[in-house]
């Protein structure tokens, strides 16, 4: 089996969930963490780590 680089796994893992799964576990998984942000930081945050997983190669 050949080794996974974790920026490999990360944009394999972020290309192939929906971007509204992603945005709900940044929106109410992080506050359960402890986490508080503005609604509008884990939007932009999800959208981010999307475009950048698509271009990843």
């Amino acid at each position: 089996m050949a080794r996974i680089c974790s920026a490999t796994l990360f944009a394999a893992v972020i290309r192939n969930t929906p971007l509204l799964v992603q945005l709900f576990i940044l929106y109410f998984g992080l506050p359960s963490l402890g986490i508080r942000l503005s609604p509008k930081r884990p939007a932009g945050s999800t959208t981010s780590m999307k475009s950048r997983a698509i271009r990843f190669r």
